[in-house]
């Protein structure tokens, strides 16, 4: 029926609910059988708290917290908002105690920190439900060691989001719970009209949630912000943002918004009031004159796509090889050229694109190997696009980890002018 309707230049009546699914969004392996099992479990109530530990609480040189999940992103921000100095690794390491700590961990150094770290440590940890491991010694036998340079400060952020018009409501309120209810980090509204001229010295993070910004920016205004990327902001974009930090008004990111792929070639112009004829031999020729030779690929209403992710970069510190992320809309994106950036995660290939919904056969051609995460360096800072919106309806879990290190790891590595 969509397929038919397609055809005949209609729209279709997806919804994007039927690509939903919780062990897709929440990024959870599971397994299908094909009959009932029976296995020992026990139940589990929504106001059952995860339960944390803190190994060797007299710890004399740090206190580690493995990156890769909700626990180690909680113990961070409430960290950070006590005033403890926390670190994070780059690289996966290995003690010559033998224990492993993967890429993105947390060191909390003890000569660093007050002498209640102790105590702050395990109070963090009953609250999140971190795992903490201390640790007598900071000797390394593979990776970083903590005084490298592959380990950054995690700064104790300020940051802004842009609100009210143009911005997108559902887009602002769903960025904006994510990061203050499910990061637990607070965030700074300031309407859109307000950060061309006002001073952003004082945020090291500028969010833009997904909207129509063509008209929202003056010239002046944009500069202001760029001098403030320079100076080692970082700015990230989701979505429709995204279209415009890539518009040639704005010139942020340095990618380009695809159009349609399609072998139909369309009659060239002669002069300016007329062009070369063509027969049209049938109902479908007519269709497909009727299509702009520059159209844009197909909306897409909304279906749930397979991401792989750059293992080797410290903005995907932590975060698992695949995930998965809501596509809707029509926009597609050329990659980031490596003079001047690096695409960190893109759309798997069109034999495994698509991990829940219906995708039209053209799109899902068209997306395979497409970015979906960009960073571009700037001066100081960076921008960081997100080709769809990785809080859309505060449903994608699964993308927390990534939207965490793209908030607080990206921070760590601008450098501000001080």
């Amino acid at each position: 029926m969509q397929e038919r309707r397609r055809a005949r230049l209609l729209r279709d009546e997806i919804y994007d609910v039927t690509a939903w699914s919780l062990p897709l969004m929440f990024n959870v392996d599971t397994d299908t059988c094909g009959k009932a099992v029976s296995a020992k479990t026990i139940q589990l109530n929504a106001t059952d708290k995860l339960v944390g530990s803190v190994a060797n609480l007299d710890a004399d040189v740090a206190y580690l917290v493995p990156w890769g999940d909700m626990a180690s992103v909680h113990f961070l921000t409430q960290a950070l908002q006590q005033g403890l100095i926390v670190k994070s690794a780059d690289k996966a390491f290995i003690l010559d105690s033998k224990q492993a700590f993967p890429a993105g961990s947390l060191i909390v150094e003890t000569r660093r920190n007050g002498e209640d770290l102790a105590a702050k440590v395990q109070q963090i940890a009953a609250d999140t439900g971190a795992v903490v491991t201390g640790v007598d010694s900071s000797w390394v036998i593979n990776g970083p060691s903590f005084g490298s340079g592959d380990v950054v400060d995690m700064p104790a952020l300020n940051i802004a989001m842009a609100w009210d018009e143009p911005v997108s409501s559902l887009s602002a309120g769903n960025s904006r719970f994510v990061i203050e209810q499910q990061l637990n980090y607070p965030v700074t509204a300031i309407r859109t009209d307000k950060l061309g001229s006002g001073n952003l010295a004082h945020y090291q993070v500028l969010i833009l949630p997904s909207g129509r910004y063509g008209q929202a920016f003056s010239k002046a205004a944009l500069d202001n912000i760029k001098q403030w990327i320079s100076n080692g902001g970082v700015l990230i974009t989701f979505g429709d943002a995204t279209a415009f930090a890539a518009s040639a008004n704005a010139s942020l990111l340095d990618v380009k918004r695809e159009l349609a792929v399609t072998d139909k070639e369309k009659s060239k112009t002669t002069t300016s009031n007329q062009v070369k004829g063509q027969l049209l031999t049938d109902k479908q020729a007519l269709l497909d004159a009727s299509v702009d030779a520059k159209q844009q690929p197909d909306y897409v209403a909304g279906i749930l796509a397979n991401i792989e992710v750059d293992q080797e970069h410290w903005l995907t510190a932590g975060v698992n090889p695949n995930v998965v992320a809501m596509v809707t809309g029509r926009n597609i994106y050329t990659p980031i050229t490596l003079t001047s950036g690096k695409n960190l995660a893109w759309f798997a290939g069109k034999e495994s694109l698509l991990a829940s919904g219906y995708l039209w056969e053209e799109n899902t051609k068209q997306l395979a190997y497409k970015p979906f995460l960009i960073v571009q360096p700037q001066g100081n800072g960076m921008v960081i696009g997100y080709t769809q919106e990785p809080t859309t309806r505060a449903y994608l879990d699964g993308l927390n980890i990534m939207l965490a290190n793209t908030i607080f790891r990206a921070a760590a590595h601008a450098q501000p002018l001080r």
